[in-house]
Formats: C-alpha cells, sequence, structure tokens
C-alpha cells in the first residue's frame, strides 16, 4: 500500500513537470508570435529609399550579411528609429563584412550608403557616446581603405568631409575620441592628397581640445 502511494506520488510530480514544461514552451511560442507580430506592425509602414533597396540587394545571397543591412536599413527609416541599433550594425557592414562589399565591381558605390548615414547620424542630437563610435567607426574604416591596393580615395575623401562637418555638430565627442585621430590617420602619411586632408581634420580636432581645456580649467588663473 505504501509503495503505490509513493509511486502515485511520483508519477503525479512527473505529470506535472512535464505540463510546467509544456506551459513555458506554449508560453515561449506565443512571446515569439507576439514579438514577430509587434516587429511586423512596427515596420509594416516602413519606406526604403531606391538607393537604399539597392544596397540591401547587392548582398541578397549571403544571408547574415543581407539581413544586418535589411535590418539596419529599416530600422533607420523607422521615425523612431533606436539610433544605437543603426549605428551599431553601420560599423558591423563597414568593418566586419568589409571583405564583401570591398570585392564588389563598384565598391565605393556600395559604401557611400552606409559612409551617408553615419555622416546623418553624426549630425543627429544624439548621445555622445554614439557619435564616438560613429567618429572611431569612420577613422577604422578610412584606415582599412587606406590598406587596399584599390584606389578608394573618394570614398575616403567623403569620410573625411563626414568628419570635418561632425566636428562643428559635436566638438566635445570628437574631443573624446581625439586619441583615435593620429592612430588611424597615419595610414595616409604617404599620400600627399589624403595626408593633407587627415592634418587639416587633426588640427581641428587638436584645436578644440586646447579650447575645451582653456574654457574648462580657466588655465590663465594659475598664473595670477
Amino acid at each position: 500500500m505504501t509503495f503505490n502511494i509513493i509511486r502515485f506520488t511520483k508519477i503525479i510530480i512527473k505529470s506535472s513537470s512535464i505540463l510546467r514544461s509544456k506551459s513555458v514552451m506554449e508560453e515561449k511560442l506565443v512571446s515569439k508570435a507576439l514579438e514577430a507580430n509587434l516587429a511586423e506592425t512596427r515596420y509594416k509602414d516602413v519606406k526604403i529609399p531606391p538607393d537604399y533597396q539597392d544596397f540591401i540587394n547587392l548582398s541578397k545571397k549571403y544571408y547574415g550579411i543581407n539581413k544586418r543591412a535589411n535590418d539596419c536599413i529599416i530600422e533607420y527609416q523607422h521615425p523612431f528609429s533606436n539610433k544605437k541599433f543603426v549605428i551599431e550594425e553601420l560599423r558591423s557592414i563597414l568593418l566586419t563584412d568589409f571583405w564583401f562589399y570591398s570585392k564588389l565591381e563598384n565598391a565605393e558605390k556600395a559604401f557611400s550608403i552606409p559612409v551617408k548615414l553615419m555622416h546623418k547620424l553624426l549630425w543627429e542630437d544624439i548621445e555622445s557616446e554614439l557619435h564616438v563610435l560613429i567618429i572611431k567607426t569612420l577613422l577604422e574604416f578610412t584606415s582599412k581603405l587606406g590598406k587596399e591596393k584599390d584606389d578608394y580615395s573618394k570614398t575616403i575623401f567623403k569620410c573625411c568631409d563626414a568628419l570635418n562637418e561632425g566636428i562643428k555638430r559635436d566638438y566635445y565627442s570628437f574631443i573624446i575620441a581625439s586619441k583615435h585621430f593620429e592612430k588611424y590617420l597615419k595610414t595616409f602619411e604617404n599620400d600627399t592628397g589624403l595626408r593633407s586632408k587627415s592634418l587639416e581634420i587633426i588640427k581641428e580636432v587638436y584645436r578644440n581640445n586646447i579650447k575645451f581645456l582653456e574654457e574648462s580649467s580657466k588655465i590663465e588663473k594659475w598664473f595670477i
């Protein structure tokens, strides 16, 4: 009798455990379905410009790269987009997926889209740490381009223009990112045209650095 009770109890516990597991699985399925439904609703009315769609289509045979490009562009186009997500995806597109885009027949045209988005984001009123990430990414990207055998001077100049204009919008973020400039822009020390452009940016960054130090520390008071 005692044995039967114990056995019956074990069966109940096991059945209860199975039911709990089933319930958890059902909750996860419902949660995933809800998440997918919300995502579909969120992006339902997002319009993608033709040139952005062309960029997405470049990688249609490479699922991971294509998904990153698609998700990034769609999120960017959303009126309440997650800028952190967009910038991190753009960073991956320019650096992690560099091998793919750089081998395309018209690589500079392909790169022009993510560079343009980075340029626009540098002008947006977002957290300084996100501007710093954009700056660092553009510097790393131009350094990679400078090491390639093919001529990417047009793309490099576009990156430099984005940085030059970005300084006017948010010089404080450039001060924070100043340590990266000499490290990555020294790639162009043997190229007269690009060296001149990179030196122009570095000088402007250091000029703002000095200005910031003077304004924040009131250095002249030390000598009174």
